[in-house]
């Protein structure tokens, strides 16, 4: 019965630390993308602002 009881334990155990590694891992993941990207928002944008090209297309209306 003891036996059983730590087996449950150290699975709980288990789980439990598996869990806490990869949500940590995934919100330091996202930390990191969303700081690379407020570094370098300027440089993007920047890229765009450059490259955009807009067409116009005007109809007479006579």
């Amino acid at each position: 019965m003891k036996k059983r009881e730590k087996n449950i334990v150290y699975r709980r155990l288990i789980q439990s630390y598996l869990s806490s590694v990869i949500s940590i891992s995934m919100v330091l993941l996202l930390a990191g993308l969303t700081g690379m990207l407020g570094v370098n928002a300027k440089s993007v944008s920047d890229y765009f602002r450059e490259n955009i090209k807009i067409s116009l297309i005007f109809e007479d209306i006579a």
